[in-house]
């Protein structure tokens, strides 16, 4: 999944937002319990997607939960041209580019890292699945990813990031920063754009990225990594590890059955050998409309955490994808996003991705007691 972290959503974490009313759709659930064998975590790092929030709860909320179940890092997705942007207010050229750091969401999220000794994972975007995300004026001038001011650029973005004794970022605080989300489903020859310019352009930029003691990675899908493992081979040669998305699901967003983690992470290792992954987002509907439930949920989790232990060598970092349901409303706009409006699967996809419900202060799925079990089991 695309998770395009919008503004107005940073803005809803600090203060308080207008909520909205919805209609839930959900099955009848049963408890599920985990008796599978688990290992110490053993040097793995776990996070939480806790950006969302229910409809009365609170992001700190969230957070003290998160962090007493063993959270370790977020994640913050932005896009290269919400950071580096025309300055001049004017439209067209001349441009005046010039960094900003949106609404304080980095400053801020940078103060909250070191207030509460958690990391935080930075994915900033040139290409997403809906397109190019790259500075207007590179985007007129028709800039290709090869093209050494492409490198040059970004390479001042990163500067501005991470540079001086006061840094807007402290590279400290970062995980990783992964260039480009979900990169395998961004339609490439359609924008004018080749996997090999963009690896020119992962090259061009890893050496100052690393300057600052921080790993460049890419995202990708898992399944889509391993669909072509030619082209994802390549590209993980260039990076410090790969970041990866990971919802088992079919093309109507049916949920695969609940064990399925062991089968795709055993592929990806094997295909993948040499690679670390760091998963940026695992997550798994609870919807009837997909063929799920909470108990199918917490099975899953439970199965995951398993899975992970199998390969805990080669998957390092893991993100639970997300905290709390999406409101109706949301996951509608989502799907308008995406050009999916009204696409039913699609949309209680994106909405019954938590571990929480949305209405009122939300209620724990059966998941969210699962979790707390296995991350207690390994030592978080």
């Amino acid at each position: 999944m695309n998770y395009i972290l919008k503004i107005a959503l940073i803005y809803c974490i600090f203060t308080s937002c207008a909520k909205e009313e919805e209609t839930t759709l959900e099955s009848t659930q049963t408890n599920f319990e985990c008796n599978i064998s688990s290992s110490d975590k053993s040097g793995r790092v776990l996070g939480f997607d806790i950006l969302d929030t229910s409809e009365t709860g609170s992001f700190t909320d969230s957070l003290n939960q998160a962090k007493a179940m063993g959270m370790e890092f977020l994640n913050i997705h932005l896009y290269w041209n919400s950071i580096e942007v025309d300055t001049d207010g004017v439209s067209g050229a001349p441009y005046v580019m010039g960094f900003v750091d949106p609404d304080n969401i980095l400053s801020t999220l940078n103060s909250l890292a070191n207030s509460y000794n958690i990391k935080l994972g930075l994915i900033i975007s040139p290409i997403d699945i809906p397109g190019r995300n790259i500075p207007v004026d590179l985007q007129a001038a028709g800039t290709q990813f090869n093209d050494t001011a492409m490198a040059t650029r970004f390479n001042a973005l990163v500067d501005y990031l991470f540079a001086g004794a006061s840094p807007l970022v402290d590279p400290s605080n970062v995980t990783s920063l992964s260039v480009g989300n979900e990169i395998d489903h961004y339609n490439w020859s359609g924008n004018g754009d080749s996997e090999a310019d963009y690896g020119a352009f992962l090259f061009n930029i890893k050496s100052k990225v690393n300057s600052y003691g921080v790993d460049l990675n890419f995202t990708a899908t898992l399944r889509g990594m391993i669909s072509d493992t030619a082209t994802y081979s390549a590209l993980a040669g260039v990076v410090d590890n790969v970041s990866i998305t990971y919802y088992p699901q079919n093309s109507s967003y049916e949920v695969d059955a609940a064990n399925i983690a062991h089968e795709d992470f055993s592929n990806l290792s094997s295909t993948f050998s040499g690679t670390t992954f760091h998963l940026q987002e695992v997550g798994y509907q609870t919807s009837s409309v997909a063929g799920s439930s909470e108990a199918k949920q917490a099975e899953f989790f439970c199965e995951f955490f398993n899975a992970w232990d199998d390969h805990k060598s080669q998957i390092t970092h893991a993100s639970i994808l997300r905290f709390v349901d999406n409101s109706v409303a949301k996951a509608e706009q989502t799907a308008t996003d995406y050009g999916l409006s009204g696409n039913s699967g699609f949309i209680e996809y994106i909405r019954t991705l938590g571990l929480k419900t949305y209405d009122g202060n939300g209620v724990d799925k059966e998941a969210m007691n699962i979790i707390k079990l296995e991350t207690g089991k390994r030592g978080w």
